[in-house]
């Protein structure tokens, strides 16, 4: 739509987009939301600003302090499952030698149930 802008939740509990674009543009984008949104949105108020702002050159979200806490939060579960995948990657490797020692453990015990049975046919015998 060539539109440019930011949008963000205010205070009051409204959500604000601020954008610029022709106003064939912004007319439809306006339209694709209330029909996106149509049982989520109680009114819409449009208003025309005459002041210089920025806008990005992409359509974006700015975040909100609500928004950085979340943010900080998913951050920190991040982490530690970043963590967590190291944690397991290097039980690979013990849990690897773990089952090499018990694989030699049994193949020991095997050849020793083998001597056992031939003692056992000699004394039988």
């Amino acid at each position: 739509m060539d539109i440019r802008g930011y949008v963000f939740n205010d205070i009051d509990g409204s959500v604000k987009i601020v954008c610029e674009g022709i106003q064939k543009s912004i007319d439809a984008f306006i339209n694709g939301i209330k029909e996106f949104a149509r049982t989520d949105i109680e009114s819409i108020e449009k208003k025309e600003i005459h002041e210089e702002l920025y806008l990005p050159s992409l359509f974006s979200r700015v975040a909100t302090d609500e928004y950085y806490e979340f943010s900080k939060k998913f951050d920190i579960g991040i982490d530690l499952l970043d963590g967590i995948k190291t944690d397991t990657g290097e039980m690979k490797g013990t849990l690897n030698k773990i089952n090499e020692t018990l694989g030699d453990f049994v193949t020991e015990q095997r050849a020793h149930n083998q001597r056992l049975e031939k003692i056992l046919e000699k004394l039988a015998g």
